[in-house]
């Protein structure tokens, strides 16, 4: 029973590294850290929350960013959405330009539907008939 459980243990963060593309070697010579080192923490189960929060990004996991990033991963520079949307980061630096936009024309619209309920209310008539004769 006690061989079952530490392979279980074993196996959680096993899986976590080698999904991030590492070997037991690669994974110490990237952390700078002994091969023991990272054979303790298959052992225990238990590697520094940095290292796991690291893999996770590394294997393009962003759910421990919070719930709302579940999905998400980076591919070739770009953020996929989980619906399959690739966003450039010239996307994401557009959208400060792309809000603007809207919001300019979002008042220029409320502004035009002030003028046309202007004209077409009756005082609007008959102001404007007494401008001309």
């Amino acid at each position: 029973m006690k061989l079952a459980v530490i392979f279980s243990a074993m196996n959680d963060f096993y899986l976590l590294y080698r999904q991030a593309g590492y070997f037991r070697s690669s994974l110490a010579e990237y952390l700078n850290v002994t091969e023991k080192t990272v054979k303790n923490w298959e052992l225990s189960n238990k590697p520094p929350v940095a290292v796991v929060k690291l893999l996770n990004l590394l294997k393009n996991d962003l759910s421990h960013l919070g719930d709302d990033w579940i999905g998400f991963r980076f591919i070739k520079g770009e953020l996929v959405t989980p619906e399959n949307e690739f966003v450039s980061p010239g996307k994401i630096r557009a959208y400060k330009y792309l809000k603007m936009t809207i919001d300019f024309r979002a008042e220029e619209n409320s502004r035009l539907k002030q003028e046309i309920d202007r004209l077409n209310s009756p005082k609007a008539f008959l102001y404007d008939r007494k401008s001309f004769p």
